[in-house]
């Protein structure tokens, strides 16, 4: 039950707790001791960040996922996220989004046609299901749409060339 429930609302152990006033590790001993199945994270992550835009940050993190990240999801594997890709000499951007996402996954080097990157995944169907409301889709190059509505300053998209 509570893995339909978690799936269908979106409920995640740190919203529950916040409900109930203590912690995530409270609800997962006892969600355990009930018998209930739960995937752990491999990082922590503020699944909720993109749950608004309501602060220049986010927008200008949205307007880089826009140029150099994308969602991705594995059906077979019931895993979705974000995955972003920049040139090494940017990574300490990548720090600072994860410093804001409040997560722990590492940055990792990547060698694409002999040219070093910087990248950073995170595995999150909230954020995944958040992007896609914002115009984000697999493949996006030719299918970005821009959120018009949801935006309220549109300048950390003019720097970015969208």
């Amino acid at each position: 039950m509570f893995n339909e429930l978690h799936q269908e609302q979106g409920i995640s152990l740190r919203e529950i707790a916040r409900q109930y006033n203590t912690t995530h590790g409270v609800i997962r001993r006892c969600l355990v001791s009930g018998g209930f199945a739960y995937k752990a994270r491999k990082y922590p992550l503020n699944e909720e960040f993109f749950q608004k835009l309501d602060t220049l940050e986010k927008l200008y993190i949205l307007g880089w996922i826009y140029s150099d990240g994308h969602v991705f999801s594995y059906d077979e594997k019931k895993h979705a996220g974000l995955k972003i890709k920049i040139q090494k000499r940017d990574a300490y951007i990548l720090e600072y989004f994860k410093n804001l996402i409040e997560s722990k996954a590492p940055i990792k080097p990547d060698f694409t046609n002999g040219k070093e990157y910087s990248k950073i995944t995170f595995g999150s169907i909230f954020i995944y299901s958040a992007l896609l409301k914002y115009g984000l889709e697999h493949q996006k190059t030719f299918k970005l749409k821009y959120p018009i509505e949801q935006v309220w300053d549109h300048r950390p998209f003019y720097s970015r060339g969208i």
